[in-house]
């Protein structure tokens, strides 16, 4: 069932088995999983069924370090940076999945493994841990089953021990409208929109939480006892609200060793150079990873290309006629407008005459058009990217976010890396000319020019060792009994891909260990 808390009494109090904060892809999977079970379930969402701007503002905050933003947005919304702390996430029901890529892909064993040159990665559990989840997170997203490792139809005959192929399936899910209904018949399930997260209260020792206080904007405040709570809030604000949950413990709840908030990561992209006198018919659908030989050979992390056809200004009408005569001599044809396009070149021959001479020269004929190659990257765990709190507050009373994104000289390394090894290829295949931007120069200071991809995670690192992660295996908070995460926050390492599919995957996971652990504890 669903309620409104703006619509019930003030200082309401509830009483739930389970208690799972933040309705996007990870809680929705954990509350349609526990439906139908013994287990009473209450899911806190802080909007409504749309979205509204006061709800969604309680997102800002301020950023500092690598400029961070994200590169979609900022490729649909003609190059201007919006307020992305505010609008690279989605407050309301169906969370991140009412406006996300729909991408899915698994991550892989090299991703759970230790790799010696990347500081801080390894998972404490394995893709045998995740792979029997794949396949109902896969159902959850709505996406085909799919063969991950399958080339293209047209795949270009590249070094395998250079780069290979690793696609994806598109899922179609919007979680808020996909499992509403489900959740409305669930007799086991309330959900409680509007109902912001105000904190997580601890018993004296901070062993175990007790109760969760939440509110309206409008000024009502609600409290919920359970026997487990679970933050599904997204990478960046369950951070913000361990470390909001602070009248026990100072530092904020898990908290004891300034991990909390730490390795925050996303997927840097960009673009990474231009391709003249490309084959953009052969390019257009190829998406080229790093091989995994040449990241070990090489020491880097993961990377992928995309090809995109860019075009700034008109193309002179001289050259376009010339590039119609060429195409109807090819094919052994002639054009109707034949006489016209003569003409045009005629006219035109200043820019005929530039354009046949920067093709003859190996330049572009046309400097305007060219194919971009956009690179997207895992990035290496590191303490000092992180979120933290602010000094600016919301309309909450709550302290807003400050987030500082960096890099590690492993991010440039492996972005260097990448740039050459593809223009290298390209070369050899004769699809082109790579030229690489100023800011790929091993001697440039200049800062990476990429974006991110909204893909939070890190921030609530999953590690046995409670001195280098916030949760251990099964997701629970070191040193809390009863506190849990759910979503990306927990990833140590991303790998390069989209990250929805291996979050669902982790809260199907998630949802079995609890219904087995409360079902113990009776």
């Amino acid at each position: 069932m669903f309620a409104d808390f703006r619509e019930l009494e003030d200082g309401l109090s509830l009483k739930a088995d389970v208690c799972v904060i933040g309705a996007g892809a990870a809680g929705i999977t954990i509350a349609t999983t526990l439906a139908g079970t013994p287990l009473s379930v209450c899911l806190l969402e802080s909007g409504g069924f749309v979205y509204e701007t006061a709800t969604q503002e309680l997102y800002g905050g301020q950023t500092e370090g690598q400029p961070w933003y994200d590169a979609g947005t900022r490729e649909s919304g003609g190059g201007q940076i919006v307020p992305e702390l505010i609008f690279s996430r989605v407050r309301f029901f169906g969370g991140s999945t009412n406006h996300w890529g729909h991408g899915c892909v698994p991550l892989d064993d090299t991703d759970f493994a230790v790799r010696p040159w990347v500081p801080f990665s390894g998972w404490p559990i394995e893709e045998t841990d995740l792979e029997p989840h794949y396949a109902r997170a896969l159902a959850l997203c709505r996406a085909p089953a799919a063969d991950f490792g399958r080339p293209p139809s047209d795949p270009l005959p590249v070094d395998p021990t250079k780069l290979r192929y690793h696609t994806g399936a598109l899922g179609t899910a919007n979680f808020g409208t996909a499992y509403r209904t489900e959740l409305r018949r669930a007799d086991n399930v309330k959900v409680l929109l509007h109902a912001n997260l105000l904190e997580l209260q601890a018993n004296p020792d901070a062993s175990a939480v007790e109760k969760a206080t939440f509110g309206t904007l409008e000024g009502k405040r609600g409290t919920i006892y359970a026997r487990s709570f679970v933050l599904c809030c997204g990478g960046i604000e369950n951070a913000r609200l361990l470390l909001l949950s602070n009248s026990v413990v100072g530092q904020g709840l898990g908290n004891t060793r300034d991990l909390v908030g730490r390795f925050f990561m996303d997927h840097p992209r960009g673009e990474c150079g231009r391709i003249y006198r490309g084959h953009l018919e052969r390019l257009a659908h190829q998406a080229l990873y790093f091989a995994p030989q040449i990241e070990r050979q090489e020491k880097t992390l993961q990377a992928f290309a995309r090809f995109v056809d860019r075009e700034v200004g008109p193309i002179p009408e001289g050259i376009a006629a010339v590039r119609k005569l060429e195409a109807a001599f090819a094919a052994r044809t002639r054009p109707p407008d034949f006489a016209e396009l003569i003409e045009r070149v005629v006219l035109d021959a200043g820019d005929v005459i530039r354009g046949i001479y920067r093709r003859e020269t190996g330049s572009d004929p046309d400097p305007n058009n060219y194919i971009e190659f956009e690179g997207q990257f895992e990035q290496a765990p590191n303490p000092e990217s992180r979120v933290m709190l602010g000094n600016e507050v919301d309309r909450l009373g709550q302290r807003r976010t400050m987030l500082d994104w960096r890099f590690t000289e492993l991010d440039h390394h492996t972005y260097r890396c990448f740039a050459l090894t593809i223009g290298a290829e390209i070369a050899r295949l004769g699809l082109g000319r790579l030229k690489l931007p100023p800011w790929l120069d091993p001697n440039s200071t200049e800062p990476a020019q990429l974006g991110g991809c909204a893909h939070h995670m890190g921030t609530t690192r999953m590690s046995d060792d409670p001195s280098c992660g916030v949760v251990n295996r099964n997701c629970r908070v070191h040193g809390i009994a009863n506190l849990f995460i759910g979503g990306s926050s927990c990833f140590p390492t991303g790998g390069c891909g989209f990250p929805t599919l291996t979050l669902v995957a982790l809260a199907l996971r998630l949802a079995r260990y609890l219904e087995q652990d409360l079902a113990r504890a009776g």
